[in-house]
């Protein structure tokens, strides 16, 4: 039966044909005043985060801390994200620092009772690896997965703390993108419902924009994997890349997700950015957001559990650091 609904969800997804959906060229420029300013911000923001890591080299200690250090990360070299990781266990990561990683002081649970979740790999590890070009973690975290069926941490009676195939898919898919292993578990699609709130949102956005990133690097042929001694595997790069048959391209189903989560949220920047960079672009809304004074986040999705709000400098960092960066890419 397992093997049946396999088949059929690849049958399914291989024939469903939706139209692709391709970032437009850039609106704005590095040379616009409000890019400028942009950049000096950023590069305050950027010296205030290096200024309030704890003594882990972490910027938040809270039950998400790996989602906010992971993008944080992206952009502060100093933080140390592998303070997460079991010692003794290669692959293996916990939500925060220090080792055990349960969630809980003095006995009381601080608002998690599991030590690792999808989110805190799909929103902050994968994201951090993605862009920083860590093909190691990738590789150590999937095998990691591979050789415990998939159970990322405990309880093991807890849902949260296994990878479903859709997400597993994106590791290896990333994994493949980065040069590695061409696992055929990356040809697990994703699906998109509409009417996601919260946190649920954020993963499905975050999604949406890691396989479309992907997509576009693996379409480049300066990112394509080194040739295998294996004629057949190179055959299937080929196919894969050619922008025909690759099940990461952006398409009309995933944009209107894009919409529908910037129109509700349209204070938030992250969504902000999702969404123009498909529609048109112009990344002058998502700008404005972020230079708005202070750490200008207003996403339902971030909420920190340190006095301090440090998530909210996380995402700011994350989120400017995408808008430069196709900023950079358009020119």
């Amino acid at each position: 039966m397992i093997r049946l609904l396999t088949f059929l969800l690849f049958f399914v997804s291989s024939c469903a044909v939706w139209e692709k959906v391709y970032p437009p060229e850039q609106v704005v420029d590095e040379d616009d005043d409000m890019v400028v300013k942009l950049n000096e911000k950023f590069m305050l923001k950027h010296q205030e985060a290096e200024s309030k890591l704890n003594d882990f080299n972490w910027l938040t200690d809270d039950c998400d801390g790996m989602i906010w250090n992971g993008k944080a990360a992206v952009v502060v070299k100093d933080i140390n994200l592998h303070a997460a990781e079991y010692p003794n266990e290669a692959g293996k990561w916990g939500r925060r620092p220090p080792n055990p990683f349960w969630c809980y002081e003095n006995g009381q649970d601080l608002g998690s009772a599991s030590t690792w979740s999808g989110d805190m790999f799909k929103a902050g590890l994968l994201p951090y690896a993605w862009l920083t070009k860590d093909l190691q973690l990738l590789e150590t975290h999937a095998e990691y997965g591979r050789s415990h069926y998939w159970i990322m941490g405990e309880p093991k009676s807890d849902w949260r703390v296994v990878y479903k195939p859709a997400l597993y898919g994106i590791l290896y898919q990333t994994i493949f993108a980065l040069g590695g292993d061409p696992h055929i578990a990356r040809k697990w699609p994703d699906l998109y419902p509409a009417g996601l709130l919260d946190y649920k949102a954020h993963l499905q956005v975050m999604g949406i924009w890691l396989r479309g990133d992907i997509a576009r690097a693996i379409n480049d042929s300066d990112a394509l994997p080194q040739e295998s001694e294996d004629p057949a595997i190179n055959d299937e790069y080929k196919l894969d890349t050619n922008g025909e048959m690759h099940l990461l391209t952006v398409n009309e189903v995933m944009f209107e997700r894009l919409k529908e989560h910037r129109d509700r949220e349209p204070e938030c920047p992250f969504y902000s950015f999702a969404y123009h960079l498909y529609a048109d672009g112009d990344f002058t809304d998502t700008i404005d957001l972020l230079l708005r004074s202070g750490s200008p986040i207003e996403c339902t999705y971030v909420r920190c559990g340190d006095k301090n709000e440090n998530c909210k400098l996380a995402e700011w960092l994350f989120v400017t650091h995408l808008v430069l960066r196709e900023i950079e890419r358009g020119l």
